[in-house]
C-alpha cells in the first residue's frame, strides 16, 4: 500500500527541519540560510521544530532512558499538561503549564534515578548525588505548581473554563457578584437581619 501523502504543514516542516540540519552541519549556503529565517518567520509556530527549549530539555532529560519510557515520558508529559486545561488556557497560563509539565518529568526521573541508588546505603557519595537532585526536583516542580495557581488567581474567575466545556463568561462572573445587590449597588440584606439592626 503506498505511503499516505504528506499534507503542506508536514512538508513545510520538513523542509525546515532538512535547512536546520544544513546549518548544522555547515552545509548551507547564504541563500538557504536566508530561506530558513523567512520559513520561520512566515510560518511562527515552526520554530518549535529546531527552537523549542522545553522540547530539547525533555530529550536530555530522557535520552539514555529505554526507547519504549521514552515514549511513555513524552506521552505522560503532555497528559499532565492536557489535565491542566492547556489546549484552553490562555498564552502565559500554558507557558507556565509546560514547565510544570516539564518539571514533573524532571522530578519523576530524578526519583528513579534516587531509588537506583538506594541499595547502596547512606553515605555513598553516588546517593548522595541523586539525593541532592531529588530535592532540587521536588523543589523546582513545587515552584513551578504554585507560579501556575498564582497567575490563576491574578487573572481571577474569567479565565477559568467549566469541566463541560462551557466558557464562563465576565458577564456570568459579574452576574454572580452582583446577586443580593440592589439598583444603588448595596447588598440587599434580610428582613431579619434589618429588623435585628434597629432594635
Amino acid at each position: 500500500m503506498p505511503d499516505k501523502a504528506m499534507t503542506q504543514a508536514e512538508l513545510d516542516r520538513q523542509a525546515l527541519a532538512d535547512l536546520a540540519r544544513k546549518i548544522d552541519t555547515g552545509q548551507a549556503t547564504s541563500a538557504e540560510r536566508v530561506e530558513f529565517r523567512r520559513r520561520l518567520e512566515a510560518a511562527p509556530n515552526l520554530w518549535r521544530i529546531v527552537g523549542d527549549l522545553n522540547l530539547q530539555a525533555e530529550h536530555h532529560l530522557i535520552v539514555n532512558l529505554p526507547e519504549a519510557m521514552q515514549d511513555g515520558l513524552r506521552v505522560g508529559r503532555r497528559a499532565v499538561q492536557a489535565d491542566l486545561g492547556y489546549a484552553t488556557a490562555p498564552p502565559i497560563e500554558r507557558l507556565l503549564i509546560e514547565a510544570v509539565g516539564l518539571a514533573w518529568l524532571r522530578l519523576g526521573i530524578m526519583e528513579l534515578r534516587h531509588a537506583s541508588s538506594a541499595w547502596a546505603g547512606p553515605g555513598n557519595a553516588q546517593a548522595d548525588f541523586w539525593s541532592r537532585n531529588l530535592t532540587a526536583a521536588q523543589g523546582r516542580y513545587l515552584r513551578a505548581v504554585v507560579a501556575l495557581a498564582r497567575v490563576r488567581r491574578l487573572l481571577g474567575p474569567t479565565a477559568l473554563q467549566a469541566n463541560i466545556g462551557q466558557q464562563v463568561t465576565a458577564a456570568q462572573v459579574v452576574a454572580g457578584k452582583d446577586k443580593g445587590r440592589n439598583r444603588g449597588g448595596r447588598r440587599e440584606e434580610s428582613p431579619r437581619r434589618s429588623k435585628d439592626r434597629y432594635a
